[in-house]
């Protein structure tokens, strides 16, 4: 986020200082990276036990790190540190309990805490991601906050924040400046029920959750054999498939970036409920005796699941989305079908014959997939949300192991 860097500049993965609590503050100086210490993805990924924390070391990661260690609770997966002010639950790591976020606005009648995460729109020094920071203390009109990726050298001895922030009162009303004349603080956010002053769930308008339907120019491009069957898994897709992809491959269908965001905030909320829902079936013995499953199984039943609640690596939920919103039909918890086509084959559409802009909302679930892999047993991975096409089962355990 930060531009640039200086000679005080620590190197990336640097230790700078601690928060309150002992949370530990790192140096994202991206610049001083080698690529040999990290040559994926799946290095960057940051885990405390089984529970990821973010991408090394982004605001993000230490916003989720800090709740994680000082309370016990986290909030859900997000592409953008801004949109975690359209968050309203965090999840309780123990029990999976979701527990009420609240939002409150710069300028609201509800002062921050400390402890309240600090939430900034995207743009100016936070061009494309927004901004999370983590308010450990307020002294006098002075607010001091916790933060990755805005500093990169190391902290005064004894001191616990990174940087102090204005804090206005005018007419009952809390305002924070920063020390970015370019930036845009939305507000903070504090776990609690009281909903007074707080803001509403964001509601998208109808038309950007609608689906709408395009044509490519039909030039041919998908006659004959427009796949390569010289790669094994294209291959094994064309012997179980021939060269289809669907009734009509020059047409096709889009949606708004806003509408993706909305259903991978669903995916996680509800992945969320399935556990809880799970959890309190597996305690009850009422409630697992309407599943019809031999009583001489549930011993077992009940110790995988408490070993391995965790270990999953994809899923997939089936929605219906339009104008009115979002309606879940089932969760194919651990499913891997329709991997192939959204992680590979739209990928060879696009390429033979799509010009426009957007993006395939699959592309990059096999490198995403390789990653979670080589993390199993840590929680599931956000990809959860990312394929939403219907599903083919043929050519799943090749995508898988390939």
């Amino acid at each position: 986020m930060s531009k640039g860097s200086t000679s005080s500049d620590a190197p990336f993965g640097t230790l700078l200082g601690y928060a309150p609590g002992g949370v530990a503050i790192y140096s994202s100086n991206y610049s001083s990276l080698n690529p040999q210490d990290y040559p994926d993805d799946a290095t960057f990924r940051s885990y405390i036990g089984n529970e990821y924390m973010g991408h090394k070391w982004q605001c993000v990661e230490f916003a989720r790190r800090f709740l994680f260690l000082t309370y016990g609770f986290v909030f859900t997966d997000v592409g953008m540190a801004y949109e975690i002010f359209s968050l309203r639950f965090l999840r309780e790591v123990v029990n999976d309990n979701i527990l009420p976020l609240q939002a409150f606005a710069n300028g609201s009648r509800r002062p921050p805490i400390a402890g309240s995460l600090l939430i900034w729109q995207k743009g100016g020094e936070f061009k494309h991601t927004g901004h999370v920071a983590v308010i450990t203390q307020l002294v006098g009109n002075k607010v001091r906050i916790a933060e990755q990726n805005v500093i990169h050298s190391p902290l005064p001895q004894g001191q616990q924040w990174t940087r102090e922030l204005t804090l206005e009162v005018n007419d009952g009303r809390y305002t924070i400046k920063d020390t970015f004349a370019d930036t845009e603080i939305l507000g903070w956010m504090i776990q609690t029920a009281d909903t007074e002053h707080s803001l509403p769930q964001p509601v998208l308008p109808g038309e950007a959750m609608a689906i709408k339907g395009a044509r490519l120019p039909n030039n041919g491009q998908f006659r004959g054999k427009w796949l390569n069957e010289k790669d094994p898994l294209q291959k094994a897709y064309v012997a179980a498939n021939g060269h289809f992809i669907n009734q009509d491959p020059y047409q096709y269908f889009t949606i708004s970036e806003s509408a993706e965001q909305e259903l991978i905030k669903a995916t996680n909320e509800l992945h969320l409920m399935y556990l809880h829902a799970t959890d309190k079936v597996m305690k009850d013995d009422n409630l697992l005796a309407l599943f019809d499953i031999p009583k001489i199984l549930w011993p077992r039943l009940r110790l995988s699941w408490q070993r391995r609640r965790h270990h999953m690596i994809t899923g997939r939920m089936d929605f219906c989305m339009d104008e009115r919103g979002l309606k879940v039909y089932e969760y194919n918890a651990d499913s891997a079908s329709c991997h192939t086509e959204g992680g590979l084959i739209l990928e060879q559409w696009l390429k033979q014959g799509y010009y426009g802009t957007g993006h395939n909302p699959a592309e990059g679930l096999l490198d995403e997939l390789a990653g979670r892999g080589n993390t199993a047993g840590r929680g599931p991975s956000s990809t959860s949300c990312r394929t939403r096409i219907w599903k083919r089962t043929t050519t799943r355990s090749l995508f898988s192991v390939r």
